[in-house]
């Protein structure tokens, strides 16, 4: 009985943990709506997770990323996105 109670425990702490980043995400993608700066940006990459938050899926994006001064830079970010608009390798967003 006591067996069962720790993988009830050990459970209910990783879904707590999953949450709490999924959460994080939401709180990310609504200060960068409200506070980010205007860029272009080119997907060279898309990883799925099975992870759904609601009706939205975690995606992990490798970018290339345009600068201001007409450089770019490459980085990896993730977001929640609804399952119909995920962004396939050469995908560009306007500037």
């Amino acid at each position: 009985m006591r067996f069962n109670s720790v993988f009830a425990w050990v459970g209910r702490l990783i879904g707590s943990e999953r949450k709490g980043g999924q959460l994080r995400l939401l709180k990310q993608q609504r200060y960068l709506l409200h506070q980010g700066l205007e860029t272009s940006a080119e997907v060279m990459g898309t990883s799925l997770t099975d992870d759904k938050v609601g009706s939205l899926l975690p995606v992990r994006l490798w970018l290339k990323l345009r600068k201001t001064d007409g450089s770019f830079i490459y980085t990896h970010t993730q977001t929640l996105v609804p399952l119909n608009h995920i962004p396939g390798k050469g995908t560009k967003t306007p500037h």
